[in-house]
């Protein structure tokens, strides 16, 4: 799927949707549908990765990073305020700027596949501590008395 718009008649309005990639390659036939709101799309991808963000490899990937980065932190966060930070970021996802949310998706997600069946993500695997960091609240500096 690329992402594509159009205008309305007065050109006030932006009508933003997918296009299957393989209809403008190979044409109408290829494809079962030619376009999907870009919203729908958007909302169904959004939902799928805040699913993901709640699975325990993800969590225990993020954990595993944490402890890496912070091995001998007297502030530490604990395991349970850790695994509840995680499961806010989908409180603050609202909050990011677009191109912020763009960019931890481009982290996560390969592609996005479309079918008549459902949507299906395809996750970079390699990315994943990549997207955990991001996500990993940062640690505070240590303090050193003199």
């Amino acid at each position: 799927m690329v992402p594509s718009h159009t205008r309305s008649h007065d050109r006030k309005l932006i009508y933003r949707y997918y296009v299957c990639s393989s209809t403008i390659k190979r044409g109408k036939s290829a494809c079962d549908f030619r376009s999907i709101s870009a919203g729908e799309l958007e909302a169904a991808v959004l939902t799928q990765v805040k699913h993901l963000l709640r699975a325990p490899q993800i969590t225990a990937k993020v954990l595993d990073l944490y402890y890496a980065q912070n091995p001998d932190s007297a502030e530490m966060m604990s395991e349970k305020e850790l695994i509840e930070s995680i499961h806010r970021f989908e409180q603050i996802w609202d909050q990011l700027y677009p191109a912020e949310q763009n960019n931890l998706l481009k982290l996560l997600i390969s592609e996005i596949v479309v079918t008549m069946d459902g949507i299906y993500l395809k996750i970079h695997k390699s990315s994943i501590g990549d997207f955990a960091q991001t996500i990993v609240p940062p640690q505070p500096p240590e303090r050193k008395i003199a």
